[in-house]
């Protein structure tokens, strides 16, 4: 009896394997067993021998231990962490929004405008922002210039003068602060821009024309129109914003991971931290996106 050949189908997911399994393998070796191995090393002890190798004696949860109460810096660093995400998330949200509203016009150069906005995401890492950010902060204070100190006193009046209109000494501090993140938040605002721009593309023009039609205003077309078709898309910019700025390279406590791992060998304790900073980022992140999808549930009902 003659033997059949493959069929087209079985030939083609014999192709499809012969792709995935490469990287399935792959993802075993390099992260897998990366992720399985630096949780053990979170409950032990890594010394390293001076002929090479290392060992691992049980340690039990002493590292974790050491992370909530002994270490001072860890948590300091932690809740700077946890401030900075709740200051940049909103304004980068808002930001991304307005550009946004503002690139869906039609007008002249907007092909040009967009490609500047989202310009920085494509020449930029979070290393360049550092030391763009650290440049721009080096020549304000250098060498005490005339110029330094102008920036300084315009800073200092615009504080003042939001204290003698607000009576309110944190409010003031903290807008002179928004002002002074005002880089920053135009540097790492591209791609939630883009995202929003393609959802407000994606709602077809006869929705507004028709609210038009019934005497909608702008203010309440926004509200109740661009606003609820969006919204999926708010949860994906929350997500990616707040991703993006718990792995910044500015953050200091990422920094202060790298400084115990490579900076003192001290490899267990590091791998703690950063188990703890992904499981509070992780904890984070579940906590706000079941947040927003009840809103948005709510909206689309």
């Amino acid at each position: 009896m003659k033997r059949r050949g493959l069929t087209v189908v079985q030939r083609r997911n014999m192709a499809g394997r012969a792709f995935v399994y490469p990287w399935f393998v792959a993802a075993i070796i390099f992260v897998l067993i990366p992720i399985v191995m630096s949780l053990i090393y979170t409950f032990s002890n890594v010394v390293i021998q001076p002929t090479g190798g290392y060992v691992l004696t049980p340690a039990g949860f002493a590292n974790w231990i050491k992370a909530f109460t002994l270490d001072a810096f860890f948590l300091d660093y932690f809740y700077q962490g946890l401030a900075e995400v709740a200051t940049k998330l909103p304004l980068i949200l808002l930001f991304s929004l307005f550009a946004a509203t503002m690139l869906n016009q039609k007008f002249k150069g907007r092909g040009f405008v967009r490609s500047m906005f989202f310009l920085p995401v494509i020449i930029t890492s979070g290393a360049l922002v550092y030391v763009l950010d650290t440049n721009v902060t080096s020549d304000m204070f250098a060498n005490n210039g005339e110029e330094a100190a102008s920036v300084m006193l315009s800073n200092a009046d615009i504080q003042v003068l939001i204290l003698q209109i607000t009576n309110n000494a944190d409010l003031a501090s903290g807008i002179v602060g928004i002002m002074d993140q005002a880089f920053v938040i135009l540097w790492a605002s591209g791609v939630q821009i883009l995202i929003f721009l393609s959802g407000l593309q994606s709602i077809s023009t006869s929705i507004y024309e028709s609210a038009r039609v019934d005497g909608a205003t702008g203010w309440e077309t926004f509200w109740k129109i661009t606003v609820p078709m969006i919204l999926p898309l708010v949860v994906v910019n929350v997500l990616y914003t707040i991703i993006d700025t718990f792995s910044n390279y500015n953050s200091e406590l990422l920094r202060y991971v790298q400084s115990t791992i490579f900076g003192k060998a001290d490899y267990a304790y590091g791998t703690t931290l950063s188990w703890v900073y992904f499981i509070s980022m992780f904890a984070i992140i579940m906590v706000i996106v079941f947040i927003l999808s009840r809103l948005t549930k709510h909206y689309s009902e």
